[in-house]
């Protein structure tokens, strides 16, 4: 049995099509079951700690971490990302390292060491003796980890709520001029304190402040120059 059905041509005309039903409705139904499919895998990397931090695919990878004052009246949620990604995705890992920038540099280990129970135990108990201060000098983070003699990590991680306190264009130069013969993707994750745009930091330079949409697109560019992805959420998700 077939059916006659009229559908818009790319040109606007119209035409006549003959559908075969049982065609159709097999059509639906592996429609139906790729829908529920993406719904699915959009549900699972929304969730945990891939809803902040992506899916970490890399075996080799380093954490930087916005300590700045602007951060200092959310550093309960910035802890609580780091546990999610200590406890559900370092494990199996090769190596880690975790970076803070905020009134100094700081780095939990000098250099990378493996994921083990007690490596993650300890990264966590130095989780929680953060302190909030400073600005935020991504420039020099990076700088720590790229040119570390030892050779950077597959993967970076920035976690900030707002844009460096160096000029956007040198950070992003500065990123791509390091990569260049290196596979090193740089990702960044955005949160946005208070569910709305984060300043502390410019596009165009220090003390400026940028919106939500300019926070996020300078992040996008920084990303992109990493060869990386930008994952955005807020306190409430």
């Amino acid at each position: 049995q077939k059916a006659m059905t009229q559908f818009e041509w790319h040109n606007g005309t119209v035409k006549n099509m003959h559908v075969d039903l049982p065609t159709l409705h097999n059509y639906q139904k592996q429609l139906g079951q790729a829908v529920r499919t993406y719904e699915q895998r959009v549900s699972w990397l929304s969730s945990g700690s891939r809803r902040i931090w992506g899916t970490v695919c890399e075996m080799r990878l380093a954490v930087l971490v916005d300590l700045s004052e602007m951060n200092a009246n959310y550093l309960v949620h910035v802890q609580h990302s780091m546990r999610l990604l200590l406890q559900t995705q370092l494990t199996g890992k090769e190596s880690f390292n975790i970076i803070t920038f905020g009134m100094d540099i700081q780095a939990f280990r000098p250099s990378p060491v493996p994921p083990s129970p007690e490596n993650l135990q300890a990264a966590w108990s130095w989780v929680l003796e953060w302190r909030c201060g400073g600005g935020r000098d991504l420039l020099g983070a990076l700088r720590l980890l790229l040119e570390d003699p030892e050779g950077p990590p597959e993967g970076i991680y920035v976690f900030t709520s707002g844009v460096p306190d160096q000029d956007l264009v040198a950070v992003c130069g500065y990123v791509e001029e390091a990569n260049l013969g290196q596979e090193v993707r740089l990702h960044a994750c955005l949160f946005s304190a208070g569910g709305s745009g984060s300043g502390g930091g410019g596009t165009s330079g220090p003390a400026c402040y940028a919106s939500g949409a300019e926070t996020a697109e300078a992040l996008r560019a920084l990303a992109r120059a990493g060869r990386g992805r930008l994952h955005c959420f807020s306190e409430q998700g």
